[in-house]
């Protein structure tokens, strides 16, 4: 929100923007996509903060930004976390940042009791594969399919069928 925004500025992160009390919405993420390449979400660490997180990363996503989404720890909004902590605690924070399918993922396994039933894996899979289905670009799409199913530990020819990405055989 607003205070986050500006205690962002006053820290001299001066690239930083919020979408003030609205969903962030397509328009935004074309907007954003004019002067950057990648975007990091930081939003607040409750979870109707995630939920937000995860909505804006995907309509960024979609756009075909490069997106990681950002925590900030104890439970702090960004302000809080700027004038608690400081500025390099906070670029900490960004620097660790994850990407959007990897925090997706994390999130919604954390959901569930350990060890994953065969239900829990196609959940998780299927959330996720929503996800990686945004993006533009079929590398990545790939790519995050390839470690989703490594994370889930099931078959990575299953959860490319499940995303659509037919592996063509070799000439």
């Amino acid at each position: 929100g607003y205070m986050d925004v500006i205690a962002a500025h006053q820290h001299g992160l001066v690239e930083a923007c919020a979408p003030l009390g609205t969903a962030l919405t397509p328009e935004h993420a074309s907007l954003i996509k004019r002067y950057a390449g990648e975007a990091v979400i930081v939003f607040d660490a409750d979870s109707a903060g995630l939920s937000a997180a995860i909505r804006g990363a995907e309509i960024l996503l979609a756009e075909g930004l490069a997106v990681r989404i950002a925590t900030v720890p104890q439970g702090k909004d960004p302000d809080e976390h700027l004038h608690e902590y400081g500025i390099e605690s906070f670029q900490k924070c960004l620097v660790d940042a994850v990407d959007l399918v990897v925090f997706k993922m994390e999130l919604l396994i954390k959901a569930h009791q350990a060890p994953l039933s065969a239900r829990d894996k196609a959940s998780v899979a299927k959330q996720v594969l929503a996800t990686i289905s945004q993006s533009p670009d079929q590398i990545v799409k790939a790519e995050w399919a390839r470690r989703l199913s490594q994370r889930l530990d099931i078959s990575e020819s299953a959860v490319l069928k499940e995303l659509g990405l037919a592996t063509a055989a070799p000439d």
